[in-house]
């Protein structure tokens, strides 16, 4: 023992100096010495009675049966791990960057790596305009991939200035966001998959605004869906049937009825009480008996069922569509389990050709649908109905859209 304290410390102008790397193999010496001459088994419980392990050897707990239990600092440990992006991961996302945003005209701030189990993104960027004369603003920003940021500039440079100029005669100027980086799981999905939100893989846009202010709003602008028209023609076919029940009930009720008629005491064959039959009012009226014996005059006076469906107010009748044109339904043939001719040509349409903001918001979805793997609009349910959903997934059979 005293050799080993000499070595740990040395005299240097009168004053002890302690070198670091010397007392580190002093201090694990000074753990082993009161274990020498003991076997392995005492050596671990004089450790852990003094609460020491040595670097080399670590004490794991062991359950009653003798098995080796993992240590929760070691599950800590992996939880820890997984908790962040590794600077690999990190650094290959930024290099991928900087090849796909090469010659994209595009205001982005980098974002800390988002990291939130299963969701975030090694190298997201806030996104906050595209573009160049025009400079097309996102409002609000989105926290989005570079992917998405790529594509997104293509499709407004490329696609969606061009249409904005032609049906709506001004170029956009400003994106209304609803939607980006969101951790949580695809829309009707309680616990499986994902969405493209959760990995900053896609934005939800609600309208588009022109340079002299024009907006293109989903919600308002979009004319109406294919559930839409189906519902319309179907209340149509609905209200047609209950007119022509009411009008089959209004023709039969005018068919001759037969009454029954008391007739007063007469001379002759008649006896009171007797029931006799009488014509409906289309029919002639009965000649009045003029009995001899009788003090008073009777009237027959017939009242038929006519009257109470004349009550009855008149049912909407049906109005014709003027064009089949933006229609979807008109050209669906009734073979094919399509409405038949008539409910097509009653069918209105979905909407006015000459709406330039429903043409620019058709068309720019289908120019979409060409570059995102998933294109949610309108047409694909009520969730849908006020803006698109634009995300990057890959799929094997191709681009989605709805």
């Amino acid at each position: 023992m005293p050799l080993t304290r000499d070595l740990c410390t040395a005299h240097r102008g009168g004053k002890r100096v302690r070198f670091v790397r010397i007392a580190t193999i002093c201090f694990a010496a000074l753990l082993v010495q009161p274990a020498l001459g003991k076997g392995p088994e005492g050596k671990r419980k004089e450790a852990a009675a003094q609460g020491i392990t040595s670097s080399s050897e670590k004490i794991a707990p062991t359950s009653e049966a003798g098995s080796t239990t993992v240590s929760p600092s070691q599950d800590e440990a992996a939880e820890a791990a997984a908790a962040v992006w590794s600077e690999e991961e990190i650094a290959q996302a930024k290099a991928h960057c900087e090849k796909v945003l090469h010659g994209v005209e595009a205001v982005i701030e980098p974002v800390e790596p988002i990291k939130e189990g299963e969701c975030g993104a090694p190298a997201p960027v806030r996104l906050i305009s595209i573009g160049r004369n025009p400079e097309v603003t996102l409002s609000p920003p989105v926290t989005v991939n570079c992917d998405l940021v790529a594509t997104l500039a293509n499709w407004i440079k490329e696609d969606l200035q061009p249409l904005a100029k032609k049906h709506l005669g001004a170029p956009i100027v400003s994106v209304r966001t609803m939607s980006s980086y969101s951790c949580r799981n695809a829309y009707g999905r309680k616990s499986t998959r994902l969405s493209e939100h959760a990995l900053a893989n896609a934005i939800d846009i609600g309208s588009f605004k022109t340079s002299d202010g024009k907006e293109a709003n989903l919600l308002n602008g979009w004319g109406l869906t294919a559930r839409d028209v189906q519902a319309l023609v179907a209340k149509a076919k609905a209200a047609e049937e209950e007119l022509k029940t009411a009008k089959a009930g209004k023709s039969k009720s005018a068919e001759p009825a037969v009454v029954a008629v008391q007739v007063p005491e007469t001379k002759g064959k008649q006896k009171k009480g007797q029931m006799i039959q009488a014509a409906s009012a289309s029919s002639p009226p009965l000649p009045v008996r003029k009995p001899s014996v009788v003090a008073r005059e009777w009237r027959v006076r017939l009242v038929t069922t006519a009257r109470a469906a004349e009550l009855r107010p008149p049912l909407p009748t049906r109005a014709k569509s003027q064009s089949a044109s933006g229609t979807v339904l008109a050209s669906a043939a009734s073979h094919l389990g399509g409405p038949d001719a008539e409910a097509a040509e009653a069918a209105p349409q979905a909407f006015d050709p000459n709406d330039g903001v429903a043409l620019f918001l058709r068309a720019a979805h289908e120019t979409a649908c060409k570059r995102f793997g998933t294109v949610l609009g309108p047409e694909a349910n009520e969730a849908h109905r006020n803006h698109f959903h634009l995300d990057m997934a890959k799929r094997r059979n191709g681009n989605y859209c709805e």
